[in-house]
């Protein structure tokens, strides 16, 4: 997950699957029935991490720290180009509501949104999409965004289209359909952002099926390749099942598999979630 402490990965990364639940590893394992598995998941496999990601960032610069949670895409997206420019982000203890109501937080950040980013000089930034570019532009060399200004104008081209053309509608469906959290949903918006997002996927399976590197802008994954996969994880979690993602926009999902597989950042990303039937109104 990119830049982040270990220590402070993990109580992140408990704290998500315990919804904003204590940040101790181990407050749950007394709840367990004591079998293998679960103490494999919730104790082994944490620890084993935390000690790999201890090795793998002893040599990367710290830049700052970061309010947000490591399940939260935005944050992923960060952490993720953070990780791939050799960077540390500080992923602080976080609470929504909590945190981000205190005096010292909207002090600096009025709007108490996350993520938000701090550096160690004391610049603040919000806006996930503009937080990962500024970390990505930190190391020109990583090539994040691009290797010539032409470059750099489509990586921003993609980002602005995962984010507006495919993850927005898809989150509105997830939201709407899947958790049923939106007030007034009903089945003619869904239809409305299902034929949104069924002709984005066309338009970018079009666009990847010519790319031979499989990659958006060149042959090196760049900050655009990770927010379209972080999107079209979101469409194979709402309008997308398995015949979908297999039959449909293969190389949207190739693209996706090619960029979370990524063993510097897979870890960060995580595992999509996919569901195997596409979500309908209902």
């Amino acid at each position: 997950m990119a830049t982040t402490t270990p220590q402070a990965l993990m109580r992140a990364k408990h704290s998500d699957e315990h919804q904003g639940g204590s940040s101790n590893m181990l407050v749950d394992i007394g709840h367990l029935k004591s079998d293998q598995e679960s103490y494999i998941k919730l104790v082994v496999k944490p620890c084993l991490l935390q000690l790999t990601l201890q090795a793998f960032h002893a040599n990367m610069t710290p830049i700052g720290k970061m309010y947000g949670y490591g399940s939260q895409p935005q944050t992923k997206a960060i952490l993720s180009v953070a990780t791939l420019s050799n960077l540390e982000i500080e992923l602080l203890p976080f609470e929504y509501g909590v945190t981000n109501q205190s005096p010292e937080f909207t002090l600096k950040f009025p709007l108490a949104r996350i993520p938000a980013f701090e550096s160690l000089n004391g610049f603040k930034l919000t806006e996930g999409a503009t937080i990962a570019r500024y970390v990505s532009s930190l190391v020109p060399d990583a090539g994040l965004l691009g290797c010539n200004a032409e470059e750099t104008a489509l990586v921003d081209q993609w980002v602005h289209f995962a984010e507006f053309e495919i993850y927005m509608d898809a989150s509105m469906i997830y939201a709407g359909a899947g958790l049923k959290l939106l007030p007034g949903y009903n089945a003619d918006r869904h239809k409305w952002h299902e034929e949104r997002i069924v002709r984005s996927l066309r338009f970018l399976d079009n666009y990847l099926e010519k790319r031979p590197s499989g990659l958006l802008v060149n042959d090196n994954i760049t900050l655009a390749d990770i927010f379209s996969a972080i999107a079209t994880e979101r469409a194979g979690q709402t309008t997308c099942g398995t015949a979908e993602r297999e039959q449909t926009y293969p190389h949207v999902f190739a693209h996706h598999a090619k960029v979370t597989s990524d063993e510097r950042i897979k870890d960060v990303l995580g595992g999509p979630g996919f569901i195997e039937e596409r979500l309908v109104y209902n």
